[in-house]
């Protein structure tokens, strides 16, 4: 079982909120929504079992719905839990816009008022999630606050404090801010969870440790590669993980532009990243391959956002992280597929020759029998027929994934490679064809004469 406090942090578990302390405040790094549900989800479980009221935050992309849908399969009862208040759903932005105005501190005295009016109905005390709304807007920023407030006054509460970052939303630069309000920080990393202590907020000396020794502290305790790079995409910043995923220290790095480490056609899709980017606050994501320090290549996924100064885009900031195992394994996903397809077109046809000889027999005997096994052939085809629309459909399938994959994680080759299966499955196909109308027009003449034979069916 994890276990996780403010001075021992270790890998954290389903059941691990259970032993948090009161007066605990716990930052999350999410990337995607699956990973928002991995944490989320246990949390409020963890509440119902300490018997502690549940107020939880939503936004996008966990809305009240999707909380909904996936608290009923870990919590029995969960509509009479929040009928009773015991759960309590609310979405974020109303909560931090309530009269049209964005007010952070009135929303945090709420907060200690329902923590209150929670111990008067017996409760032990109050689990309290929350997830950010978009960055860009006032409700985001009234959110950072509202938590900022909450980490002065908590450790005297009885609240467990869960607040969730989405890391491609918040930037690196975001990240400062966030991770000062809180206890520990959470992020997966190499498919565990794993909780971060904070840098102390001053050094031994005693003076405060600046925003730029709290980023570099936060950064470099990542699996994945953090940078930030200038105006031109030339890296200014960058983590110990670079070891790692690209094969340099980070001095050989810092200076040099991010496509020199990218294979062609990746360096010009780059630019054309960078570009896009400058319309996207929010950022956006691309695979690319890169050529590591030993000539080795590997499959990457940038995420960056835009950094912004007078409404000018003055450089970027994002991570890195290696995803060439994942493309190796969809790869080979997609290359079984396609011979699956190919067994399948070929065993229909092999099907159908046989059934043309007995369908031919049948016609010569003209029997009681006759009628019979043309119905059993014709039900045969039928089923060939229905894998035949199967194996089409399993191709259509397969092309559309293909389509809407990035493009490392299907070569030009393995395309071509492909075209020209599906070209010998077509010429297998129309030779099977003219065999089997051969076949039953020879057996059908061996026995009638031509003018009873007629015309092939």
């Amino acid at each position: 079982m994890g276990v996780m406090t403010k001075d021992r942090i270790s890998t954290p578990e389903n059941d691990a909120f259970v032993t948090v302390p009161w007066g605990t405040q716990i930052g999350m790094l999410y990337r995607n929504r699956q990973e928002l549900a991995e944490l989320a989800v246990p949390f409020v479980r963890a509440a119902v079992e300490r018997n502690a009221a549940c107020i939880c935050l939503t936004s996008a992309p966990f809305g009240i719905g999707d909380a909904q849908k996936a608290l009923r399969r870990v919590i029995p009862g969960l509509d009479e839990q929040i009928s009773s208040g015991r759960i309590t759903l609310r979405d974020c932005d109303e909560v931090f816009s309530a009269d049209g105005r964005v007010d952070p501190e009135s929303v945090v005295n709420r907060w200690i008022a329902d923590e209150e009016q929670a111990l008067e109905q017996g409760y032990t005390g109050v689990f309290l999630l929350g997830t950010m709304p978009s960055p860009e807007t006032e409700n985001a920023k009234a959110f950072c606050r509202a938590g900022a407030t909450l980490h002065r006054i908590i450790d005297s509460r009885r609240i467990v404090a869960l607040c969730t970052y989405s890391l491609r939303r918040c930037g690196i630069s975001g990240i400062v801010d966030v991770a000062a309000g809180h206890d520990f920080m959470l992020i997966k990393q190499n498919g565990r969870w794993r909780g971060v202590e904070q840098m102390p907020r001053r050094r031994p000396s005693g003076r405060p440790c600046t925003g730029e020794e709290r980023i570099r502290h936060i950064a470099h305790t990542s699996a994945d590669v953090v940078f930030i790079c200038d105006g031109e995409g030339t890296i200014t910043f960058i983590s110990h993980a670079v070891e790692k995923v690209f094969g340099y220290a980070a001095g050989e790095v810092i200076g040099r532009n991010l496509r020199e480490f990218l294979l062609p056609p990746f360096d010009r899709e780059l630019e054309r990243f960078w570009t896009t980017l400058a319309g996207e606050p929010e950022g956006g994501w691309l695979q690319a391959e890169l050529v590591r320090a030993d000539g080795s290549r590997s499959v990457v996924e940038i995420y960056a956002s835009p950094i912004t100064g007078h409404d000018l885009v003055i450089g970027y900031e994002g991570v890195c992280r290696d995803v060439t195992d994942q493309v190796v394994v969809k790869k080979h996903a997609y290359d079984q597929i396609e011979k699956n397809i190919e067994q399948f077109a070929i065993l229909g046809d092999h099907l159908r020759h046989p059934l043309q000889v007995i369908l031919g027999w049948a016609d010569l005997m003209e029997d009681e029998q006759s009628e019979q096994i043309r119905q059993q052939v014709r039900k045969i085809n039928e089923t060939v027929r229905q894998l035949d629309e199967g194996w089409l459909e399993s191709r259509k399938v397969r092309e559309f994934l293909l389509k809407n994959e990035p493009p490392a994680l299907h070569a030009p080759e393995g395309e071509k490679k492909a075209a020209r299966r599906r070209k010998k499955i077509r010429r297998t196909r129309k030779e099977q064809r003219l065999a089997e109308a051969g076949a039953r027009q020879q057996t059908l003449s061996r026995y009638m004469t031509p003018e009873r034979a007629g015309p092939v069916r």
